[in-house]
């Protein structure tokens, strides 16, 4: 998922629900030095480790339907990338498409948003709207083939404008 949205080459990363950092670690390792990355999760338990273990990051405790502003706020006009991990299937629908209209807000005209989601959920009502939802704001939608040594199996939507 990192390498497929050009996170190497971006120079503003933002990482919607980074949790315990999995994927924050992939995302910092494949960055540029001069490269910005902004991390936004809802829990509070999870910012001040990743604040420790990414001290070369911003970690905002918010809810992913405010990253339009929460990057304004930090000086992220734009992002070239976002990656999530979002639980979209947990999500009432308001939500679901608040954040997803929240990010194509966010992501620069070129930019690639990228969201993982466990493999299977395509075939339940709320997995079908989260595609939907995706198609009917962003231009491209590309799904991954399932992500199988991932546990749990993954497939990875990545959107652009």
């Amino acid at each position: 998922m990192v390498h497929e949205t050009g996170v190497a080459n971006a120079q503003t990363v933002i990482e919607l629900g980074s949790g315990s950092g999995a994927i924050t670690t992939c995302i910092a390792e494949s960055m540029r030095s001069d490269a910005r990355l902004l991390g936004i999760e809802n829990n509070s338990t999870f910012i001040e480790p990743l604040r420790q273990q990414f001290p070369q990051a911003q970690f905002i405790q918010g809810c992913a339907s405010r990253v339009r502003c929460i990057a304004g706020e930090k000086d992220f006009l734009f992002a070239d990338c976002i990656l999530s991990t979002l639980p979209w299937s947990i999500f009432t629908p308001e939500l679901r498409d608040a954040v997803i209209g929240a990010v194509h807000l966010t992501l620069a005209g070129n930019g690639v948003f990228a969201t993982a989601v466990c493999y299977g959920t395509q075939h339940l009502p709320a997995g079908r709207d989260l595609e939907k939802s995706l198609r009917a704001v962003f231009r491209r939608v590309k799904v991954s083939p399932p992500v199988v040594w991932n546990m749990p199996p993954m497939r990875v939507y990545y959107c652009s404008k």
